[in-house]
């Protein structure tokens, strides 16, 4: 039973040490120091990832570390990673772990730019840093802004070199509209429904895919999305075709 004690005494008072060192809560207690939490508290979105010299960046990448020493993230409204976190202002290094684990690769060395905070290590021999800014709200990616209905108002030809409109398009009015499921409707100018299926838009490149139900076929789009306006463009014979919509 004292082991017992002594093992459950243990887990109680390591758990709150996920925010901080051991030396600044002994500072804290003795009255050496105020109790503020640690700098990286707080939103930050991932402004650049780069590897080497190669620019990685993900899409809409967002981090939250609680003051409790647990954080989530995600990219865009989606959440899909949580864990928590140690910082230790002595070393100035942050280190992250999961359910599965410890990070493998080991603490980040933090520094800090005005509103920016820089982490830094080496994975693998590779040179990895990454730039984030203190934010206020999550950002939207493409896949959030995407949702709804979107009618086709426009439709060129653009020459690959030039960029120029080498051909105009009379196309019928059609609708889409796209769910937060990844399921798609497409509805012709009377609105009747024509085609469904899968949408995906990829989480490093500005590509939409459709898969259609009927033929099971796969459709790639590079798109530019807005909270009112999109544009789709994929190469088409000797053109790029160039799709203009507005949200309904």
């Amino acid at each position: 039973m004292k082991y017992l004690l002594i093992l459950l005494l243990s887990v109680i008072l390591i758990r709150p040490c996920n925010a901080q060192n051991v030396s600044q809560i002994v500072n804290e207690k003795t009255g050496n120091i105020s109790f503020t939490p640690p700098p990286i508290t707080g939103l930050w979105v991932i402004e650049k990832v780069l590897v080497n010299d190669k620019n990685l960046s993900p899409t809409a990448k967002w981090i939250l570390f609680e003051a409790d020493g647990t954080y989530t993230s995600g990219n865009g409204w989606l959440q899909n990673d949580l864990g928590s976190w140690v910082y230790d202002d002595q070393q100035n290094t942050l280190l992250q772990s999961t359910e599965i684990g410890i990070d493998p690769y080991g603490p980040f060395n933090v520094s800090f730019q005005g509103q920016r905070m820089v982490w830094d290590r080496v994975e693998e021999g590779n040179k990895v840093r990454i730039i984030l800014v203190a934010a206020k709200n999550k950002p939207m990616a493409p896949w959030d802004k995407i949702v709804g209905s979107w009618e086709i108002t426009i439709a060129n030809g653009i020459a690959p070199t030039t960029g120029k409109v080498i051909s105009e398009y009379l196309l019928e009015k059609t609708t889409y509209s796209f769910g937060w499921d990844r399921r798609y409707k497409k509805f012709d100018k009377e609105g009747v429904l024509v085609e469904t299926g899968i949408w995906q838009i990829d989480a490093h490149l500005p590509t939409l895919t459709l898969i259609s139900d009927e033929k099971n076929t796969q459709t790639n789009w590079e798109i530019e999305v807005s909270n009112s306006e999109m544009h789709w463009k994929r190469p088409m014979n000797n053109e790029l075709m160039k799709l203009y919509f507005k949200k309904s």
